[in-house]
């Protein structure tokens, strides 16, 4: 049986996931690590983390090879 993602917690939520770490619900907020600079980042956008998730889960298989370079180049997280 297959699963059907429908809100936007859920989607928020892999997200997340993709980047190894969880969507802090109550303040609204995800950190993470970038493996290629070594630093933690945090991302305070829910509409950030919704392109995220539609990268991710694009048609286009180099759209979702690359998820993750796209989402950085078009989003501006803070350094921890």
């Amino acid at each position: 049986m297959k699963s059907t993602i429908r809100t936007t917690e859920d989607k928020v939520s892999i997200a997340a996931q993709f980047l190894f770490t969880n969507w802090n619900e109550m303040e609204h907020k995800a950190v993470y690590h970038d493996d290629s600079t070594g630093n933690d980042f945090v991302c305070e956008s829910e509409s950030e983390m919704l392109d995220l998730y539609d990268l991710i889960t694009s048609d286009d298989s180099d759209t979702r090879r690359d998820a993750y370079s796209i989402w950085c180049s078009q989003t501006s997280h803070d350094l921890l």
